[in-house]
């Protein structure tokens, strides 16, 4: 194992068949932002996401746990804690304070903390082969929530008949600050598929990554937009340290190339900021 990957080591023995780890990633995957709709929720502090995420968190806990006291192998990191993820770990600890409304409080840090410990065991269990499934089904989950919300911005709702013309697009997250800060999660995704496919298969997430970051900017979510602008630096920074891409190594093997995708990019992000 190289210097660059020393971080992300962990132990990866213990392979069942079927790793159920992986299963709850994937349901919390689509049911979280798919089958629980507005009309159902408009507010993700009530039922039933929270719901959701604490099942799954309980679920990731109560078999790891019970591995443990069984006295059979389980995964567990062998490095100290990134000093990145420990900075979460303060933010997310700051919840407990960051309102007087001592219900909300209490939800909000609990949601972190089951979030946390979903974090956590798919950092133990998602491997590289993993990452390509976990990161396609986030993809796919966030094209359908896109298409929705892209035809809910046109007053064609597919899901809610019920909402008036020129309501807030909303997808299937019920709120759209809520659904430009889900969107965030399936467009990395994509841009992490891109550089993890080869050949002509990257050419799909890349295409439908468009359609994501229309339903972005659909959203009008300020806040995501400025998350977007900040986090795709970082982003692009962890790539080229584990691949060790060079953007100007590039640029000088590939100008014409390079033209051509600023051109495409500025071009399609003027449409749709006009459009919106």
């Amino acid at each position: 194992m190289n210097k660059k990957s020393k971080n992300m080591h962990f132990d990866l023995e213990f392979t069942p068949q079927i790793e159920p780890f992986i299963i709850v990633i994937l349901a919390l995957t689509f049911f979280a932002p798919i089958f629980v709709m507005p009309f159902i929720l408009d507010n993700i502090f009530n039922l039933p996401k929270t719901i959701l995420i604490m099942i799954g968190a309980f679920i990731m806990i109560s078999i790891y746990s019970g591995r443990f006291v069984l006295g059979k192998p389980v995964r567990y990191p062998k490095t100290t804690i990134p000093v990145w993820l420990t900075l979460i770990v303060c933010l997310n600890f700051i919840s407990f304070f960051y309102t007087q409304n001592y219900y909300y409080t209490k939800v909000a840090a609990l949601m972190n903390i089951c979030a946390l410990a979903i974090f956590y065991f798919t950092s133990l269990y998602v491997d590289a082969k993993k990452s390509i499934w976990i990161l396609s089904a986030i993809a796919l989950s966030g094209i359908i929530v896109s298409l929705v919300a892209v035809l809910q911005f046109a007053d064609s709702p597919m899901l809610f008949q019920w909402l008036k013309t020129g309501a807030k697009t909303t997808g299937t997250i019920g709120n759209s600050n809520y659904l430009g800060a889900y969107l965030l999660f399936p467009l990395f995704s994509m841009i992490g598929l891109v550089f993890l496919l080869k050949g002509k298969r990257r050419l799909a997430p890349a295409g439908l990554l468009i359609l994501v970051f229309v339903a972005l900017l659909f959203a009008r979510a300020k806040a995501s937009w400025l998350g977007l602008f900040i986090a795709l630096p970082v982003f692009l920074l962890f790539v080229k340290n584990i691949y060790g891409f060079s953007l100007f190594n590039y640029i000088k093997l590939y100008p014409k190339q390079t033209c051509v995708y600023i051109i495409i990019t500025i071009s399609l992000m003027s449409v749709f900021w006009i459009v919106r």
